[in-house]
């Protein structure tokens, strides 16, 4: 009998990871990373930072992709309801 290939490991089957996004790096290299580190075929972000912004950052693996739609509308909503905008930085400080 011949050997049978050994499955690949999948760390994360499904579901969101919160991320605490630092400044001076993308959304696209958050998730480029993940997807690298946890060897998954799926993943997504639920939120688009810019590069100056920190904060929460919700990454999609794989079948949980399917929500990121859901939550770009569910936060659009919550921008209107509660009349939500980014504040800018103050100048000068876009560089540190």
């Amino acid at each position: 009998m011949p050997p049978q290939p050994k499955p690949e490991p999948q760390f994360f089957k499904s579901g969101v990871l919160n991320v605490d996004k630092a400044a001076g790096e993308t959304s696209f290299s958050v998730v480029r990373r993940l997807r690298r580190l946890t060897s998954a075929h799926r993943v997504g972000h639920a939120g688009t930072l810019d590069p100056l912004a920190t904060g929460v950052l919700p990454v999609l693996f794989e079948s949980a992709t399917r929500l990121s739609d859901y939550a770009h509308r569910l936060l659009s909503a919550m921008r209107k309801e509660f009349g939500g905008h980014a504040e800018k930085p103050a100048a000068g400080e876009e560089g540190r």
